[in-house]
């Protein structure tokens, strides 16, 4: 009677144990994927993205600024000077200079090009060099192009000046760009001289 009741008490654990294992293999038991009360709203698409950006840079607005010196408007000596001066700062902004580019034609046998980015205050200076590029029978030919960090307040106006001997039937350009930066939004505090 002892094995009978081994027997009945091993075949209710193991149809127990069936039960169980049938009970968490049900579709009712199964833990699903993540559900959510309410469905995400996209805000940004392809079309408007979201801005990364702080909000002084998303406001910045790109400034480039040409000058042109016509034939013959620049000295032929060994030590003429050149000068050029740019569009100024808007009321509302400050204009931050980041690079000065220019192409420049010189007589043959000219000395390297150097000049000067004048700075929004009186005595700063920010040194440019020319290299000496090509040359044809009549004039050699220089370039600029110089990564720099000036900062100009409203109203004022950046120039640069380059002295060399220039090629009296060439022309002369010099570009300045950078961005203006919102004062509305920076306050534009005074730069520390």
């Amino acid at each position: 009677m002892n094995k009978i009741k081994t027997y009945a008490l091993s075949a209710l654990a193991l149809s127990g144990l069936f039960l169980i294992g049938s009970l968490m293999h049900s579709r009712d038991s199964q833990a699903k994927g993540a559900t959510y009360s309410t469905p995400v709203m996209m805000m940004n698409t392809n079309a408007q993205p979201g801005s990364i950006l702080d909000a002084e840079r998303a406001t910045r607005i790109p400034y480039q600024s040409t000058s042109l010196k016509a034939t013959g408007a620049c000295g032929p000596n060994p030590a003429g000077a050149c000068g050029f001066t740019f569009s100024p700062a808007p009321a509302g902004y400050r204009l931050v200079v980041e690079n000065v580019a220019g192409t420049f034609e010189l007589n043959l046998a000219s000395p390297v090009l150097s000049g000067m980015l004048l700075g929004p205050f009186s005595g700063a200076r920010f040194g440019l060099s020319a290299p000496l590029g090509g040359q044809n029978p009549f004039e050699a030919v220089s370039g600029l192009n110089q990564n720099l960090l000036a900062y100009f307040d409203p109203g004022e106006v950046p120039s640069v000046f380059m002295y060399g001997n220039f090629f009296v039937g060439g022309g002369q350009s010099v570009t300045v760009t950078g961005h203006l930066e919102n004062c509305g939004l920076t306050g534009c505090p005074a730069i520390q001289h």
